[in-house]
């Protein structure tokens, strides 16, 4: 089950909660913090046997590296 919704101008959020058919880890827990990065924002993560867990607020933007900068979303686009 995913739930994404927009909160305000380019930040969202987003849920997921999945049972998995097999497990990797009995438990795992991060939370996460980026910036200047593709969707940065913040990330909580928990991982409990089969069930897996992830919250997220982010910025749907990308972010250009080269120009140190968010990029717009028309420049894609206009460069394809």
């Amino acid at each position: 089950m995913v739930i994404h919704s927009n909160i305000y101008g380019n930040k969202n959020f987003e849920l997921q909660i999945t049972w998995w058919k097999n497990f990797s880890h009995f438990f795992q827990f991060n939370i996460d913090w980026s910036t200047r990065s593709d969707h940065a924002g913040l990330e909580i993560f928990l991982e409990i046997y089969k069930l897996y867990i992830c919250a997220q607020i982010c910025d749907c933007r990308h972010w250009d590296y080269k120009n140190n900068k968010w990029k717009n979303v028309h420049d894609d686009i206009e460069n394809d």
